[in-house]
């Protein structure tokens, strides 16, 4: 009796953990780039972990971008008052950048739950936005920096994906990991 009791005790255990885990389709079912997400979550089981996983892998991104790739792009300008313009423009945003990212990841590990996430990641994605608009705003070509750029915002909307996944009532707390 005891022996079939600890088996029954057990399989309720696993059949709630398994109620309890997501796959990486799950947290991506709002991404843009579904195959990017699930790429970037994957072997995750729970919220926390594919948050942290993502906000990572933008960090990653975003540490790729090197600031003599950006200089050469801005050089690219007409002029040199224009190029220090926009070099100050995206060296601020890309800073702005990393600090919302690194803002995100704090607040998730320290178990957040006033729904700043959105914001903050949000805030990043514009933060970036910003360097790609000052190449506009000069009417310069914007490819380079468009081509710069793309990952760090594929893996920000990623994040965005994560967090709605979180937002939208399937995982309702914050874990503090």
């Amino acid at each position: 009796m005891s022996r079939c009791m600890i088996m029954y005790v057990s399989l309720t255990s696993l059949l709630l953990i398994a109620a309890d885990a997501a796959t990486p389709s799950d947290f991506c079912a709002t991404a843009v780039d579904k195959k990017l997400c699930e790429e970037t979550v994957k072997g995750t089981m729970d919220w926390n972990h594919a948050i942290i996983k993502a906000l990572q892998a933008a960090m990653s991104q975003l540490d790729k971008v090197d600031d003599g790739q950006v200089k050469a792009t801005v050089h690219k300008s007409k002029s040199a008052s224009m190029a220090s313009t926009i070099d100050k423009i995206c060296t601020e945003a890309y800073t702005n950048t990393h600090d919302r990212l690194y803002e995100s990841l704090r607040l998730v590990r320290n178990g957040e739950k006033t729904g700043s996430l959105n914001f903050k990641l949000s805030a990043a994605l514009t933060s970036l936005e910003d360097c790609t608009n000052a190449f506009s705003d000069f009417n310069l070509d914007m490819s380079g920096v468009e081509a710069l750029n793309s990952n760090v915002e594929n893996a920000i909307r990623v994040c965005l994906a994560v967090e709605k996944y979180n937002s939208s009532g399937r995982h309702h707390e914050y874990k503090h990991q």
